[in-house]
């Protein structure tokens, strides 16, 4: 079987876009095309994260990224960072 160009996957991926599509998610989709290449290839080298570590990576990340309270969420967002709240946050 023969592998799909880089060219032709690119194609596909704009293909299957809205009519609507902007140049910006043009840009994001293949940006996001290349980091999978990339991690497919580092992977195949030997060179991917284990599942182990990469489960442990993503619950820290979730842990931090959804804060079990609003004031948690609040402090987040008065610091800069983006942070989801169960209730809706009144930044007034």
């Amino acid at each position: 079987m023969t592998e799909i160009s880089v060219r032709d996957r690119v194609l596909r991926a704009v293909e299957d876009m809205p009519g609507d599509t902007t140049f910006e998610d043009v840009m994001e989709r293949v940006y996001m095309l290349q980091k999978i290449e990339r991690g497919r290839r580092q992977t195949a080298e030997g060179n991917g994260v284990p599942r182990e570590a990469a489960k442990h990576n993503m619950k820290r990340w979730h842990e931090y990224l959804v804060p079990t309270s609003c004031d948690t969420a609040r402090e987040r967002f008065a610091k800069g960072r983006t942070a989801a709240c169960p209730e809706r946050i009144s930044l007034a």
